[in-house]
Formats: structure tokens, sequence, C-alpha cells
């Protein structure tokens, strides 16, 4: 464990080093990786706002879950309902149609 501590240390001093040196246009050989660095600085700060956009999202619907779902249940209440009291409507009429047809094959008789 020392020995990778050790060479960490120095490979960030190198790296360091390494940044200050100018390269033979006389631009800084770090300048690139400051680019890429705060760019994957930028990529992060978004991936972290995503990731709490998505935790939020999730709070939400959990929040929201229960009254979803009561009102799933009512709707299929309602349509049970509906399909009782349509069932019965649709009796009393064939009923009253079979009746009428009885009575008109009476008078026709």
């Amino acid at each position: 464990m020392k020995k990778f501590t050790l060479g960490l240390i120095l490979g960030a001093g190198a790296g360091l080093l390494a940044s200050f040196l100018k390269n033979e246009d006389g631009s800084r050989v770090g300048a690139p990786l400051k680019a890429e660095f705060d760019g994957l600085k930028d990529d992060f700060q978004d991936l972290s706002s995503g990731v709490d956009s998505a935790k939020s999202a999730l709070a939400d619907l959990e929040k929201n879950l229960p009254d979803a779902s009561k009102a799933i249940d009512e709707i299929g209440d309602d349509i049970r309902h509906y399909q009782d009291q349509s069932s019965r409507t649709i009796e009393e009429l064939e009923k009253a149609a079979d009746n009428l047809e009885q009575k008109m094959q009476q008078n026709f008789e």
C-alpha cells in the first residue's frame, strides 16, 4: 500500500510538472487537459442534475401512486356498475319487446 501511495504522489507530481511545460509552439502541454477536465466536470454536473431530477420524479411518483391506484379502482367500480345497470336495462327492453311481439301476434290471430 505504501508503494501505491508513493507512486500516486510521484505520478501526480510528474503530471503537475508536465502541465507547466510548454511545447514547441509555446502553448502549455496541460492546456488541452484542462479543457478536457472542464468538460468532464460539466458532464458530471449534468449527470448529477439528471440523477437529482430522477430522484425527484421518483418521489413524486411514489407520492401520487396511491391516489392513481385509488382512481383506477374507482373507475373499475364505475364500469362494473354501468355494466350491471346496462344489463338490467337490456333485459327489461328484451322482455318488453317479447311482450309486444306476443300482443301483436295475439291481435293478428
